[in-house]
């Protein structure tokens, strides 16, 4: 439900942002990927994370309604949004884009908070290069887009440029959040997450190391 719908409201709200935001704001290339995708993570972030937990909640059997896992989600906001915020920016460069993903599900499903999240994050795009191949070419294809569509808006009159860059947006918004699900599925089913002291595997859900004991869930 969660994939569903976070592009449509996507284009909802860059529509009505761009209703009342003057058209020059998009002339420099940093408020035109601030507005564009850095915000819609931002606003989307809970229900993001919802996903995940739901996600979560079904791979592993564990019956849980909608309110429940939103409820997860908005108790790990803090960790959410700081992973959307930063997770976004980093997911622009591709050669390591794949770090915003992997962050995501790691204070998601194993619990890590943002800083530890991106550290799993950095532990497991070394070891799962091959399968990370798919992400490195949807954010290479969601960079070019982006580009394109900022180029366009140049040659484009008032009234179609809000248009166009709303459903840039909601497009953008379905790439990311259908690579997000995909790896956070293959998280969820690989069963261990990696601690970000030693590197050593652990089931999912440890709340210490086995390794070194370092301490993995808040």
């Amino acid at each position: 439900m969660f994939a569903g719908i976070i592009p449509v409201f996507t284009l909802l709200l860059e529509l009505f942002l761009l209703a009342y935001i003057p058209v020059d704001f998009l002339s420099s290339f940093q408020n035109f990927i601030l507005l564009i995708y850095i915000v819609p993570l931002l606003v989307f972030s809970i229900p993001i994370g919802s996903m995940l937990y739901s996600l979560k909640s079904e791979l592993l059997y564990r019956e849980k309604s909608y309110s429940g896992v939103v409820t997860e989600a908005v108790f790990n906001s803090l960790n959410l949004i700081a992973v959307s915020i930063v997770g976004g920016i980093v997911s622009l460069i591709p050669v390591i884009s794949p770090i915003y993903p992997l962050a995501l599900a790691a204070t998601s499903i194993s619990g890590y908070n943002a800083i530890e999240a991106f550290a799993e994050a950095v532990i497991r795009m070394r070891r799962w290069r091959r399968f990370l191949m798919q992400s490195y070419r949807i954010y290479l294809l969601l960079v070019s887009t982006l580009v394109l569509a900022y180029l366009a808006g140049f040659v484009m009159s008032p009234l179609q440029k809000p248009l166009l860059m709303a459903l840039v947006s909601s497009l953008a918004m379905v790439l990311v959040v259908r690579d997000i699900y995909r790896i956070s599925k293959q998280y969820i089913l690989y069963g261990l997450k990696y601690c970000v002291y030693c590197e050593n595997p652990n089931p999912m859900e440890a709340i210490y190391c086995a390794e070194c004991g370092f301490r993995l869930k808040k």
